[in-house]
């Protein structure tokens, strides 16, 4: 694969001209599956063994996932063996929708946020929307009740939907049992009443409406997003089965896919996923200017899904190096705040050193205030290769490296006109 020649090796801080591959980003991502236990007897639980928990008190079900376990984490919820994910009815945009199952729908990310001891809120995202989290309209998953009647809260068949206020109430409690398979059985602590599907039938049709029911269904987690990378996270979601490869009789993952690749392969020898304009998940700007955003996931997002190649624009702002798209519109955070090229360093790091296996590559423009963001860029990196914790991290070189070279490292690769010279 020929090099561009626009693209040119920054030596003193790693910059290595290497191909820059823009591919459509898959929402591909497994993990190793694990089996949940009883701490109290050390066994793996079955179907069947689950004992409701003491809902006038916070007694911990010991069959439950620990509500610390699973906190913070970003995912997407499917039947067992279905590729349709749980979706919002209508995009959320009528306030209290229900869940259905709807394929390449717009809200089909949820974050578990801790409760209590064993169970969860469910926060409601969008995937691609202006504001991340909907604060004006209902976000979190509760038992629908038939005409405000309370009573009909624990009816088998009673629709999952979203809803605002008071987000504390026992009602809005989930709970999630790992069962031996790595699936889960997902219930509300309320009414004790699991997750199903309101036309067991037809698991894979659109618009097969969410319920609750006496007897549970199992369902897979898709870890979308998370800002812990780390093993013990990352073994309690599910693996999407169907993709998962077989590679020399070990499975391949997105965290992993690396490792089995030899130490011998140059980088130019490997075809990388890549993302184009990579930070603009979400951005602030005029509404003409929506098209800017050319993202749906975040930069943690992508690592955990595969991708290792990162378009990296960036701009100057309030005295910060921030990633941009153009000069007209600002990529965001999680949060809402200027995206820094700092903060997406810290999540490259956090993702290596858990997974030291891999490499990211990380291609970087000017992309606004040409000449004042080349200039405060290279010595940003000039001062980052002699931090004793940090220059590890960055692959320092005046070649194309192998993979062996660059394991557990960010690959840079300068799109600058200017570039830094080696030993200054």
């Amino acid at each position: 694969m020929k090099i561009a020649n626009r693209m040119k090796p920054l030596k003193a801080a790693a910059l290595v001209a290497v191909f820059a591959l823009a591919v459509t980003f898959a929402t591909a991502t497994a993990f190793a599956e694990t089996s949940a236990k009883d701490e109290t007897a050390g066994q793996t639980l079955a179907a069947g063994s689950i004992e409701p928990a003491d809902l006038g008190t916070e007694t911990v079900d010991p069959s439950c996932v620990p509500g610390d376990a699973l906190n913070g984490v970003k995912v997407r919820f499917r039947p067992a063996g279905s590729y349709k994910p749980v979706s919002v009815e209508d995009d959320g945009d009528g306030g209290q929708e229900d869940l259905i199952l709807y394929y390449l729908g717009e809200s089909t990310h949820f974050r578990l946020e801790k409760a209590d001891g064993d169970s969860y809120k469910i926060r409601f995202f969008q995937d691609f929307a202006k504001q991340d989290v909907k604060k004006d309209k209902a976000q979190i998953l509760d038992v629908e009740r038939s005409d405000g009647d309370d009573s009909t809260y624990d009816r088998d068949g009673q629709n999952i939907h979203m809803v605002s206020g008071n987000e504390d109430a026992i009602n809005k409690r989930w709970q999630f049992i790992q069962q031996p398979d790595g699936t889960y059985y997902i219930r509300n602590k309320m009414t004790q009443k699991y997750w199903s599907l309101e036309d067991l039938d037809k698991p894979k049709s659109n618009n097969n409406e969410v319920v609750q029911s006496s007897t549970p269904l199992k369902w897979e987690l898709e870890l979308v997003s998370t800002s812990d990378f780390s093993a013990s996270k990352m073994t309690s979601i599910k693996n999407y089965d169907s993709l998962n490869f077989n590679f020399g009789g070990r499975t391949v993952t997105s965290l992993n896919w690396m490792s089995f690749l030899p130490d011998s392969a140059h980088i130019t020898d490997i075809s990388i996923p890549g993302t184009h304009d990579a930070a603009t998940a979400r951005i602030q700007t005029s509404e003409k200017k929506e098209s800017r955003r050319t993202q749906q996931f975040y930069i943690d997002e992508m690592l955990a899904a595969g991708v290792r190649h990162f378009d990296t624009r960036l701009g100057w702002e309030n005295n910060r190096l921030t990633l941009v798209h153009s000069d007209d519109a600002d990529a965001l955070n999680h949060q809402g705040a200027d995206l820094t090229l700092t903060e997406m360093l810290q999540w490259t790091i956090g993702f290596l050193e858990e997974h030291p296996t891999e490499t990211v590559i990380m291609q970087i423009m000017a992309d606004e205030n040409e000449s004042k963001v080349e200039t405060e860029a290279l010595a940003f990196f000039n001062a980052f290769v002699r931090e004793d914790a940090l220059k590890d991290r960055i692959w320092v070189g005046d070649h194309v490296p192998t993979l062996g070279e660059v394991r557990g490292k960010i690959l840079i690769v300068s799109r600058f006109n200017n570039v830094v010279k080696e030993g200054s």
